[in-house]
């Protein structure tokens, strides 16, 4: 296995699709079927035991209902951070809900959430962001019950990702045998995916690795090459200068920003300040779309 990092990303999306679908955002498969177009038996096989890869377009798609990256997905436990839980369950509320919640809906969520502050006279940055966590969870609740759900953005990542991988392969002045040497992959497999044959996550993981560029990078349709050092095969500083795999995988700055929220300690109209600043750009979206009280 000549790269663990790509089996571990596999690993990574895997759990943190499980940690999405029955945590952040309590989902049916059911409800994620009726998002994607994934039949149910798909997304059952791809939460069973054996841990199989889904294809590029699905990881991207399911990435994209959660409300988050591929990038992401692939990376640590997204149950580390209860600001960013909290924040893709908002994302989702304002991607469905708009036209269904209205801006009672959503001060009558705030009032509860500082009643609560009021009453506590204070909490920990962490516990705030658990208490915005827990009740927009109960929104999203509603909202997938009352079967309003969001439609996902327009996918074409197979496309994009054969374009970046013929121009890597031509400003690395890589060859076949380069690739087939460094990953697990065969000549007819690469072969096939540079005539826009779509891969597994893993392997896009692997080829994504051996040219040393983020996951969100290599599935944008402007690949910065003015960026990329062709030579030692990683994006040029200071945009991006760490090998992703490292990047995937580092959870010190996490535990590092865990430790902080947990010790700050909020008064109740600071906290009453970050639940305004927090869901004013929900509001914002159900204003905008002419949601009448």
């Amino acid at each position: 296995m000549k790269h663990a990092h790509s089996y571990k990303a596999v690993d990574n999306f895997i759990n943190n699709t499980a940690a999405c679908e029955d945590v952040i955002f309590d989902f049916r498969f059911k409800d994620v079927s009726q998002m994607t177009g994934l039949s149910i038996s798909t997304l059952a096989t791809q939460r069973s035991d054996a841990h199989v890869s889904p294809s590029l377009s699905t990881g991207n798609l399911l990435a994209n209902v959660f409300c988050t990256s591929l990038d992401r997905m692939c990376s640590y436990s997204i149950l580390l951070d209860p600001f960013e839980v909290a924040t893709m369950q908002k994302l989702y509320i304002m991607r469905a809900g708009y036209q269904y919640l209205n801006i009672n809906s959503v001060d009558e969520l705030m009032s509860d959430i500082e009643a609560a502050l009021h009453s506590m006279g204070s909490c920990t940055r962490a516990n705030l962001y658990r208490m915005l966590s827990e009740r927009c969870s109960k929104l999203v609740k509603e909202l997938c019950r009352a079967g309003v759900y969001i439609k996902p953005k327009e996918d074409n990542c197979v496309e994009v990702f054969t374009a970046n991988l013929k121009t890597l392969m031509r400003v690395t002045e890589s060859k076949y045998k380069d690739l087939i040497d460094s990953t697990d992959l065969s000549l007819g497999i690469i072969s096939r995916y540079m005539n826009g044959g779509e891969p597994s996550l893993g392997a896009f993981v692997e080829i994504a690795d051996f040219f040393g560029v983020r996951i969100n990078d290599f599935l944008r349709s402007d690949f910065p090459v003015e960026l990329y050092d062709a030579e030692n095969k990683c994006m040029k500083s200071p945009y991006e200068s760490w090998r992703p795999e490292k990047y995937r995988n580092d959870t010190m700055g996490v535990e590092v920003y865990k430790k902080e929220i947990e010790e700050e300690v909020l008064s109740s109209s600071d906290a009453v300040m970050v639940v305004e600043d927090f869901f004013m750009d929900v509001k914002m979206a159900i204003e905008l779309w002419g949601k009448k009280l």
